[in-house]
């Protein structure tokens, strides 16, 4: 399928400025629990957990400066759909 990349979705500042191919999908999870020894927070992709490693590098490849703040965009538990237009997967 094709990917439109734009900004200003839904706003007379729509900018349309790249075309590319999906190359795949992937489910992902992000989990946030409270434990005994505090909270503990993991990302879950096709049913496998992350190491600390791979989830650092999905934060910085989704846009975020690091795994810190990712979590605090996702401070509950979410499920989606992860999009590719390379062919990185984790």
């Amino acid at each position: 399928m094709d990917i439109h990349f734009a900004t200003g979705m839904r706003t007379p500042n729509y900018d349309n400025f790249q075309m590319g191919k999906c190359t795949g999908v992937q489910h992902i999870e992000v989990i946030n629990r409270e434990s005994l020894s505090g909270p503990e927070q993991m990302i879950r992709v096709d049913g496998f957990n992350l190491s600390i490693e791979l989830a650092e590098e999905l934060a910085i490849n989704d846009g975020f400066d690091s795994l810190e703040q990712f979590f605090k965009w996702f401070d509950s538990d979410f499920e989606g759909r992860l999009i590719h237009w390379t062919d990185e997967r984790y």
